[in-house]
């Protein structure tokens, strides 16, 4: 399919994000449209909960040849399918990271959706999601010290109920006087796998 912001995508029919897709023709369209406003030619953004590139891809276009974006996914097959994107996509300005952000450094377990819904997974098990895998996890914090990183324009965050988990490994980088604007996902449901809930969420 090719949606908004000219962005060629393959669709799979075997899981919610690519029924919504083939039926409206958009997803979560209005999120990608606020992003898009709050960044702009030659920023580096982050993308925590990647998934198959729905946003990594239009950011990278919006960040321009002097911008960068660094994704984190760390389920393998939308790994798989985000780096199809962005070859089907001709975008070489995504660096892929085939990990979690959390608030530790090191090796963890991941729970893969086994429930047709791509974007579900997380570090905490829950009904519907199986599938257990090893996967590296490192902190923000961490990240950035080894990749020279001294300035991040957007953080966008979207992990099922571990935002607390990131911003907790972020420490550094959220205190620092070009501390990035964030954009999350958070909900008490998903929260309370983390023993956490919206409102400690934003309150952190």
């Amino acid at each position: 399919m090719t949606l908004p912001w000219d962005l060629r995508i393959k669709v799979s029919l075997n899981e919610a994000i690519g029924c919504h897709l083939a039926r409206y023709g958009l997803y979560e369209v209005g999120v990608t449209e606020t992003l898009w406003r709050l960044t702009e030619p030659g920023d580096l953004a982050i993308d925590a909960g990647a998934n198959i590139g729905l946003w990594s891809i239009p950011a990278a276009r919006r960040v321009g040849p002097t911008g960068e974006v660094h994704a984190f996914e760390p389920v393998p097959a939308n790994m798989q399918r985000l780096t199809e994107h962005l070859r089907l996509n001709a975008i070489a300005r995504v660096r892929c990271q085939q990990r979690a952000l959390g608030d530790r450094n090191g090796e963890t377990t991941f729970y893969v959706p086994s429930n047709g819904n791509s974007g579900a997974g997380g570090l905490a098990s829950r009904e519907g999601v199986q599938t257990a895998i090893n996967t590296a996890i490192v902190t923000l914090d961490t990240y950035c010290a080894d990749e020279g990183i001294d300035r991040i324009d957007l953080l966008k965050v979207d992990v099922e109920g571990g935002e607390t988990l990131v911003f907790r490994g972020a420490t550094k980088v959220l205190a620092s006087p070009t501390a990035p604007m964030i954009f999350f996902e958070t909900g008490d449901r998903v929260s309370a796998l983390y023993q956490s809930s919206s409102h400690q969420v934003k309150r952190l």
